[in-house]
């Protein structure tokens, strides 16, 4: 038995519900898809507290099938390794990346840091997006 989380009414993330959920077989050139980790959207979050209007209550947050409805194709978080074919090639790309970060031809942001004790304030100013990106807590 699948489960999904779903929003039945605005709130914190004590409205979260955990539910099972069935789900049809996979038709022609579909196939299913197990979810280990998704990440957090900030639109979700606003869906949840109330702060934007849902697509309506209930709602899945994050619903892949809500995203293909409004015609999204597919989903990716492509990295280096799907643009070269070979291993000595992705072994050459990463030299030349780390090359051109080295001569400061890229720069690369430096993470927000909190100290672990101020876990609070990190986690209200990525909600707020005062910060993007990382975000290292320090013990």
């Amino acid at each position: 038995m699948t489960h999904v989380i779903r929003v039945h009414q605005h709130g914190g993330p004590e409205v979260l519900s955990l539910e099972p959920q069935e789900l049809a077989p996979p038709g022609p050139r579909e196939v299913r898809v197990r979810h280990c980790a998704i990440g957090l959207n900030f639109i979700d979050c606003y869906f949840r507290s109330g702060l934007y209007p849902p697509p309506g209550l209930p709602f899945v947050p994050g619903d892949v099938t809500e995203l293909s409805r409004r015609g999204s194709l597919y989903l990716t978080r492509p990295t280096l390794a799907d643009y070269v074919p070979t291993r000595p090639e992705l072994l050459a790309s990463a030299t030349a990346l780390f090359e051109r970060i080295q001569d400061g031809t890229i720069r690369v942001a430096d993470p927000s840091r909190y100290p672990l004790r101020e876990a609070a304030r990190a986690h209200t100013d990525l909600e707020s997006r005062r910060t993007s990106g990382s975000v290292l807590l320090i013990p």
